[in-house]
């Protein structure tokens, strides 16, 4: 908490081209946790485990963001088509930071990627390509 407020740690995006890597989050996620009394804390996509474990230490909460595909080799299947866009950065760093804030019983909410990435931490699968699967 700083001055009673909770602290929302959040997981970045992350995007990489031939001139830039860019971390990034839409601010609306910032705007709603302000709205409801909290402090807001970015926590960067690529930041290694020391730097996560630094980051969440100072949080009361956990929000895992909305983003591309998870891989789906993190729940045993091969890339069905062109429509699944992983986001390999996110897929290694979120699975850590999810992991190190259960161990801290840390709440933890997941919108549409974070909710799918605690979907596969747990052990669950995903339709890659709905339209393609069903």
């Amino acid at each position: 908490m700083v001055n009673g407020k909770p602290v929302i740690g959040l997981c970045s995006s992350y995007e990489k081209d031939e001139k830039n890597d860019r971390i990034f989050l839409n601010h609306a996620y910032l705007e709603a946790i302000r709205h409801f009394g909290g402090m807001p804390l970015v926590i960067p996509a690529e930041a290694g485990g020391e730097e996560q474990a630094f980051l969440l230490s100072k949080c009361d909460g956990l929000l895992l963001t909305g983003g591309k595909d998870i891989d789906p080799a993190l729940y045993g299947e091969e890339i069905l088509n062109s429509t699944v866009v992983p986001a390999p950065e996110r897929d290694v760093g979120e699975p850590r930071l999810l992991h190190m804030a259960e161990e801290k019983n840390l709440p933890i909410l997941g919108i549409c990627r974070g909710m799918q990435i605690m979907n596969v931490h747990f052990g669950g699968t995903l339709y890659q390509d709905i339209p393609a699967q069903l």
